[in-house]
């Protein structure tokens, strides 16, 4: 008999300590400001309820309507990857729908989390009149440690940044998001993050400081991207530049844009490795088009247009030991103050570009040259010869067609001459056979 009752005993507490000791399984919850009637269950009111009652794994289905409070994501009941995504009504996701929005802190935000955190769809916004306050952004995580991905986040504070992620360890992926209308930058990722940074497709516009702010150590790529009008008229000379990177690693931008910003457009404080800009526009910026300051291993400006503005189209200050190649080439450089200025002991190989005239930068070897203008500094080289004659798009040398496309005035000469020339035949004389 004591045998049995061991035996039973035995298998009783082996059977509490699976019950209570396993991990809980991952479920969707769901979250519902206008109530929870026909949505599933678990429901809840508040999103920051659905953050308190999630295990790692757990997804969040947020539904229309506006959010007026702040959620935490470190008091989650146990802590891991958390995914919060917006639907519509049948439960869709549908981003936009769903807004947080909070007057005192950030309306989401965690402090000294682990685990993979994904935000898809949701409008963000911290409304607090008292500038200054890093809490306070529309986006706030530091040190995390595990993968951010941001889809199709509108966010902004009128006290700090949009989005801030800080002191992290992990990659960061943003799509399709914007930051706007901040009181500081647009996006920021800072203060020691480590991780590859890839931004695709995102914009940063009227915030009081820079569009999109690195200063990290991971490769930082920005595609399609835009950054526009980030400028604070109330401080002269602030921080406002389009895009401000301090990396250590490499930096690819492709297919952006920096317009009419307050300072620079893109602004490369600092690179470790490689800087690639490509396809890419500054325009009718308040200082440099392109700004490049203790650079790498190397640095290639290719088929991009710095047009018009207040400071150089091209700047390059500071090389790192030992120094890479600089390569600019098919690129428009015209109507800034300077169109190239090279302050190092440099070569810079900048060949095939187009300097706003066809007869060449405003150089001391280029007599006659009206372009804009190439300044070099101390010993360097820049080699600008051949140049374009016409701006890169439309240059053989640069892939661009050469073809004149006709206008409708050419359209209308040539309708014109064919029906002369038919009109003509019409009345031509015959030759008559014998």
């Amino acid at each position: 008999m004591t045998r049995y009752l061991h035996v039973f005993l035995s298998m009783a507490v082996l059977c509490f300590l699976v019950t209570f000791s396993s991990p809980a399984q991952a479920i969707t919850r769901y979250v519902s400001v206008s109530g929870c009637g026909g949505i599933p269950s678990p429901c809840y009111a508040q999103v920051s309820a659905a953050v308190d009652a999630s295990n790692g794994g757990d997804v969040i289905h947020i539904y229309p309507g506006t959010y007026l409070n702040e959620a935490n994501l470190n008091t989650m009941d146990t802590q891991g990857n958390i995914s919060l995504i917006t639907v519509n009504a049948s439960g869709v996701p549908t981003p936009g729908t769903a807004t947080m929005t909070n007057s005192d802190v950030a309306p989401l935000f965690c402090d000294g989390f682990t685990g993979d955190i994904t935000v898809n769809g949701l409008n963000l916004e911290c409304t607090d009149n008292t500038p200054g306050n890093d809490q306070e952004s529309g986006l706030v995580f530091r040190n995390v440690t595990g993968r951010i991905t941001l889809i199709d986040v509108d966010a902004r504070s009128t006290s700090w940044d949009g989005i801030a992620i800080y002191s992290c360890t992990g990659d960061v992926t943003i799509t399709r998001c914007t930051a706007h209308n901040s009181y500081d930058d647009g996006f920021s990722i800072s203060e020691g993050t480590t991780g590859n940074a890839t931004i695709t497709d995102s914009r940063a516009y009227e915030n009081f400081q820079d569009g999109f702010q690195f200063d990290m150590t991971g490769n930082v790529i920005l595609t399609d991207c835009l950054s526009e009008n980030n400028d604070n008229p109330q401080i002269p000379d602030n921080d406002e530049d389009g895009f401000d990177l301090e990396v250590n690693g490499d930096i690819n931008i492709d297919e952006c844009r920096a317009l009419n910003n307050g300072q620079e457009g893109i602004d490369i404080e600092f690179c470790s490795g490689s800087v690639s800009i490509t396809d890419s526009t500054s325009q009718n910026n308040g200082g440099e088009g392109i700004d490049t300051d203790e650079l790498g291993t190397g640095l290639l400006i290719e088929r991009c247009r710095t047009l018009s503005n207040t400071g150089e189209g091209i700047q390059v200050a500071s090389y790192q030991a030992p120094e890479g190649p600089i390569t600019i080439s098919c690129c428009d450089i015209a109507g800034n103050d300077e169109g190239l200025h090279l302050y190092e002991d440099a070569t810079v190989q900048a060949i095939n570009n187009w300097w706003g005239n066809a007869s060449g930068p405003d150089e001391s070897g280029n007599l006659g040259g009206t372009g804009d203008s190439i300044v070099i500094e101390d010993a360097g080289t820049v080699n600008y010869n051949p140049w374009l004659t016409t701006q890169f798009s439309q240059s053989a040398a640069c892939g661009g067609s050469t073809q004149s496309i006709p206008t409708t005035d050419t359209w209308g000469m040539i309708i014109m001459a064919t029906i002369l020339a038919l009109a003509a035949f019409k009345f031509m004389p015959r030759c008559q056979g014998a």
